[in-house]
């Protein structure tokens, strides 16, 4: 049984239907047969938001944890609203802007989440990593097949754009690591 997991708005929707196109039983924010989608579950214990399946975290053979690049998934984050879950996991104060909340969440989170991975992989560049992702699972499974009806912009949510310059100005403090983290994972190179 397998999780894939990260950031909340890293793709998560898009991961787990591709998923169950190809005929592999995952829920998304909850526990299918084989496995499950869920940013929550990178929390290791309860209780979680009403809109996820409660009770303990199963145990998971295998974590994958999936990013998206900062600007855009920090941009898709002001729009949440489980920030009391969230609180609980990682230093955050729900008295700063929203901006610099998802700053702090992008950055802590998928720390939380690599921590527990065996490996780390860039939702946009799932195309190149599925084969490798499948064979760890044990399927055979061509990307193209689990994909072909599948919407990249899934769940999306109308959200203004941010810069570089807005995080830097908006969370000062975490600038610098969430650079770094962004250039670990790839998304500075580009």
């Amino acid at each position: 049984m397998f999780l894939i997991t990260g950031c909340g708005r890293s793709g998560t929707l898009y991961i787990a239907r591709s998923l169950q196109q190809a005929g592999i039983d995952v829920g998304h924010e909850y526990l299918g047969t084989d496995g499950a989608v869920s940013s929550v579950w990178t929390a290791p214990s309860p209780p979680y938001p009403k809109f996820h399946q409660q009770g303990p975290r199963p145990q998971f053979d295998w974590i994958f944890h999936q990013v998206r690049h900062p600007l855009n998934n920090i941009a898709s984050v002001m729009t949440s609203s489980s920030w009391d879950f969230v609180a609980r996991w990682i230093p955050i104060n729900l008295d700063w802007l929203v901006l610099k909340r998802s700053a702090h969440y992008w950055y802590w989170w998928n720390r939380l989440a690599e921590d527990q991975a065996c490996m780390t992989y860039r939702i946009e560049n799932l195309e190149d990593e599925w084969t490798y992702i499948m064979a760890i699972l044990g399927y055979e499974i061509r990307y193209d097949v689990a994909t072909t009806s599948i919407p990249k912009d899934t769940n999306h949510r109308e959200h203004n754009d941010i810069s570089w310059d807005d995080l830097s100005r908006a969370a000062p403090e975490m600038f610098p690591r969430i650079v770094d983290m962004a250039d670990r994972y790839g998304y500075m190179k580009e």
